[in-house]
């Protein structure tokens, strides 16, 4: 494709782009077949290749390559492409963008789907910072699962069962245990350890020790050959 030289144009292209792949995610089945898994990785590619902007459609076939689409459920899905919109706005040097509102951002006007809303949400008033239990019916979190962890705020809000949510997914796409080697019961207690290496540790100890995480996390998916 060629280079779009307006850059007003570009940069109306991209929000529209944006929109239309974030509600693809969020509207991607919870447990998709194998051929819903082809059609999404075959739509990245097919979206890199014929994107009306070519010094844009470059970078993203670039990304592509560096983080290959995830495609085992919503979640992943979800996730993987906050994490490619990020890596986006860090080159342009654009804030980051705020994936615990993801849902708000890109609402599909859809209505009230029961089907809708697979990923793990925080809430964000004082209470829930005390609570031990916490909603995983919403779909304002996909961020929480990446980098929203790191933030002591956030960890008091609910991060550490954001953090096991994610290591649920990273299971899902055959990173380090295998998918029925994870149970709640086991998630429950990485996220009990954590709390307390948290406390132990201290903020940024704990943000360290969260940069190694994953760092590991992507030797696994190298390693795994994830799609």
């Amino acid at each position: 494709m060629p280079k779009l030289e307006n850059a007003t144009a570009k940069a109306e292209l991209g929000r529209a782009a944006w929109r239309v792949l974030h509600l693809m995610t969020l509207r991607y089945p919870d447990e998709p077949t194998e051929d819903d898994r082809l059609a999404l990785k075959s739509y990245f590619h097919l979206f890199s290749r014929l994107y009306p902007c070519g010094e844009c459609a470059q970078e993203f076939q670039k990304l592509l390559k560096e983080y290959p689409p995830q495609t085992s459920s919503r979640k992943s899905a979800s996730l993987w492409l906050c994490h490619v919109h990020n890596q986006v706005n860090a080159r342009l040097g654009k804030p980051e963008f705020d994936c615990l509102t993801l849902d708000e951002t890109y609402d599909c006007g859809c209505g009230d789907d029961s089907n809708k809303s697979s990923l793990v949400s925080v809430e964000s008033s004082p209470s829930s910072a005390t609570s031990e239990s916490y909603d995983t019916n919403g779909v304002d979190v996909v961020k929480a699962m990446t980098d929203a962890v790191h933030d002591p705020t956030i960890l008091s809000h609910g991060g550490a069962a954001l953090q096991g949510e994610f290591e649920v997914v990273a299971s899902g796409e055959g990173v380090g245990l295998s998918a029925d080697e994870v149970d709640e019961g086991r998630v429950l207690e990485k996220e009990e350890e954590q709390m307390i290496s948290q406390e132990q540790v201290g903020g940024h100890e704990w943000r360290k020790s969260q940069v190694v995480k994953e760092e590991e996390w992507e030797k696994e998916k190298a390693n795994h050959g994830l799609d």
